[in-house]
């Protein structure tokens, strides 16, 4: 976990200055998905995109942008009965079923004010507010049998195309996460645009 750790942070700072260097490197979220996804996979991490979290109640799940995971711990076939005798309950599964260590990441590229306070928060609340406490409830359900929260981190990467814009939206996370945020240990934040990146 602290390599896939490390190798993660390692390609968001180089992905922060190669965009420090040339502007057009990323003009909309999609290139920015794309370019992490990329630094990551060029890196070696078993990175994939669109994976759903499930609920606790079984029944429908979140959707993070990318997750890191385990892929020898991921299961593309259906289970068998040697799956069925550890995981006794009916998991909801999309084709695949995984259980292991994960990071998930969250990302946003804000161009302008639009709906900013909106675009700004909604990451952080859903991983604080929904994902964190479903995966409690599913580890305590005894749902997994290997994950744990120690080997669950969530990142949440916002670029900006202004300074002026990361400066309001740090400010507006700093309050969030001094008021709200829980599960401070599990989550990092990357901000960056064309002048600088934080980690708060």
């Amino acid at each position: 976990m602290e390599t896939w750790i490390n190798t993660l942070e390692s390609a968001l700072l180089k992905l922060f200055s190669d965009y420090q260097k040339n502007r057009n490197l990323i003009i909309t979220e999609g290139d920015l998905e794309c370019l992490i996804f990329s630094y990551a996979k060029l890196r070696g991490l078993p990175i994939h995109s669109q994976i759903s979290w499930f609920k606790d109640d079984k029944k429908s799940g979140f959707e993070l942008d990318l997750t890191i995971l385990n892929e020898e711990k991921l299961s593309v076939e259906k289970f068998d009965e040697i799956d069925r005798l550890i995981y006794d309950f009916n998991y909801p599964h999309k084709g695949y079923f995984y259980d292991g260590e994960t990071i998930g990441i969250e990302l946003k590229f804000i161009r302008n004010a639009d709906k900013f306070n909106h675009n700004i928060l909604c990451d952080i609340i859903k991983i604080n507010e929904s994902i964190i406490p479903s995966k409690v409830k599913n580890i305590n359900n005894g749902v997994y049998k290997i994950s744990t929260l120690d080997t669950t981190k969530f990142y949440i990467v916002l670029g900006f195309k202004e300074e002026r814009l990361l400066k309001i939206a740090l400010s507006i996370l700093q309050e969030y996460i001094k008021i709200h945020l829980r599960y401070r240990e599990m989550i990092k934040i990357f901000l960056f645009c064309p002048n600088c990146s934080i980690e708060i």
